[in-house]
Formats: C-alpha cells, structure tokens, sequence
C-alpha cells in the first residue's frame, strides 16, 4: 500500500483518501511524510467478502466531505501486478472531456479467447461455424484493483461499477490477494520474474 500511495500521491493534485481496516492512528505514522492524506477507518462490521458493496460505499461518503462532482479514485492494493492508475486516470478524463454523458471507469483484465461457463460458450459458435480468435468479442474480467466515478454515481449507486462504467484494459498477471496463499503466489511470482 506504501508504494501505490507514493505513486498516486506524487502524481495527483487532490487529496488521497485511505480506507483502512487498521487502526487510524498506526496508519497515520505510516504516511506521515504524505500530503493531503485523508485516512478513514474500514469499522469491523464492513469487514470481509460478505458485506454489500452498498453498505462500504455508503460508509466512505458518509465520511468523506468532498464535493458531490467532485472525481473520486478508489484504488485496492489487493492486485499488486496492477501499476496503470495514473494512465488509467488520464484516460478517463479524456474520455470524459469527449462525451456529453459522464462515464465511470473500472480495471479490466481483457481475454481474448473462447469462453466457457457450464460446457456453453459464451463468446462465439462452435463447430466449423464458431469464430476465429480475432472476431470475438473481448471479455473484460474485472480487476477489483481500480474504479473512476463521480462521488455522487458512486453514492447513487452504491456499486463500483455503475451501470456508465467503460473499462481500463490492462493485461498484466491477474493475482487477486484475498488470503495468505495468495500472498505467498504473488511472491513467488515476484522472485521468479523481478
């Protein structure tokens, strides 16, 4: 988490907002030489896979007193091979800039190959009328590492990806750290190719 507030922190004007399921004032040594750091504490009942995204998103507003319009970045540090957030910023606010409609903007991780779910494809035929690799469409998995909106579509919504959202595609390792197995893949990962 250190080094993805040290990069965001260096390239963004506005303040970082750090939601955290550690105590505040321990968080706080750890980014004391940061600016315009704002550290809100995850409470034990927003804790886990189970809780609604609602219920968090409702919790981070209440919290925050930023403009309503104002852009708001929700970065996790649980998919550590994800490095693009300021080229993913940038892009949303060109593609916002183009579109009289304001977008959202969320991580993907692209694939580009026949899909299955229960022995179905769900991307293209089969047989020897099934689509060539460079027809189909591609599917965008979601990250769960990165997400643009407005503060009020996030409010509104109560989703990361509310129903404006485009993707970023970003095709690096797709390791998303939910337990220490997973932590110990991605070191792994680390000393085999770093």
């Amino acid at each position: 988490m250190h080094i993805l507030v040290q990069k965001l922190n260096d390239n963004f004007p506005k303040s970082l907002i750090i939601l955290s399921t550690d105590e505040v004032i321990f968080v706080k040594k750890i980014f004391k030489d940061f600016k315009n750091v704002l550290i809100v504490k995850r409470p034990k009942n927003l804790l886990g896979n189970s809780i609604r995204e609602k219920e968090l998103l409702g919790h981070f507003s209440s919290v925050i007193k930023k403009n309503y319009n104002d852009t708001v970045m929700i970065a996790q540090c649980t998919d550590p091979f994800f490095n693009n957030h300021l080229k993913m910023f940038k892009k949303y606010l060109f593609l916002n800039k183009k579109r009289k409609q304001g977008i959202s903007m969320f991580a993907s991780y692209p694939i580009k190959k026949q899909a299955f779910i229960d022995n179905q494809i769900i991307n293209g035929g089969m047989g020897d009328w099934h689509s060539v690799t460079q027809k189909l469409k591609v599917l965008d998995i979601n990250r769960w590492s990165c997400f643009i909106s407005l503060k009020k579509t996030f409010a509104n919504y109560g989703y990361q990806i509310p129903p404006n959202s485009v993707p970023f595609r970003d095709s690096s390792v797709l390791l998303d750290i939910d337990n220490s197995k997973d932590f110990n893949e991605a070191s792994k990962y680390y000393k085999k190719n770093f």
